[in-house]
């Protein structure tokens, strides 16, 4: 977990907290990072180490700029999959992800250019690995969504689809089906979209 908020653009303050909250010392107690220490693994560890990884922040980046113009149909990511469009990002299928009326604003506290934009009830900080965080998780929503939709049309007589996130999908079914069910789903969620035909992915549940 600590790994993946990494790579969604957790700074060192984030890290120390992730790490006391999930790690123990030999003690059993919660572990706790020196700053330079955690500087160091996020700096030198992390990110001089994924440097593809801050390329795709940087074209988060670049594509809110682009938002922020109203320039539209700019690819994000490098087969292009994802575009800007008006207010926003356009995923394969149509799905959106909108940033309205987004702008730079100055952070009296640092003096830092910082994207917001208004999320519907209140103003949002965004930026480029945040972009990316957002991509992320959707595009996995509409992969495991698309695999429980089909998997709830063969299993219609005998499962109900009850829940989705952008990583899982829970089915209630008779005891007599569970087996079954699990292997067609395993199945199911091991195929990618035909927008992604190479993509890798598996499945686990129980």
């Amino acid at each position: 977990r600590t790994k993946l908020g990494l790579g969604f653009g957790m700074w060192v303050d984030r890290f120390i907290i992730s790490v006391r909250g999930e790690a123990k010392d030999a003690n059993g107690r919660p572990l706790v990072l020196a700053r330079d220490f955690a500087t160091f693994i996020v700096e030198d560890v992390y990110r001089k180490g994924h440097p593809q990884v801050l390329k795709l922040w940087k074209r988060g980046e670049h594509a809110l700029e682009c938002i922020s113009k109203g320039v539209e149909d700019v690819g994000v990511d490098f087969r292009g999959l994802v575009r800007t469009c008006k207010d926003g990002l356009v995923m394969p299928g149509g799905l959106k992800i909108l940033f309205p009326d987004l702008k730079r604003v100055k952070d009296e506290a640092t003096g830092r250019w910082e994207w917001e934009f208004w999320n519907g009830k209140n103003r949002e900080r965004i930026y480029g690995a945040k972009v990316v965080e957002n991509i992320i998780q959707c595009l996995a929503r509409i992969v495991v969504f698309n695999q429980c939709l089909t998997t709830a049309r063969e299993a219609r007589e005998e499962a109900r689809w009850v829940l989705s996130s952008h990583d899982e999908g829970g089915f209630v079914t008779d005891e007599f089906y569970a087996a079954w069910l699990y292997d067609l789903l395993m199945k199911n969620m091991r195929v990618p979209p035909s927008w992604a035909p190479d993509l890798p992915l598996n499945s686990e549940g129980g």
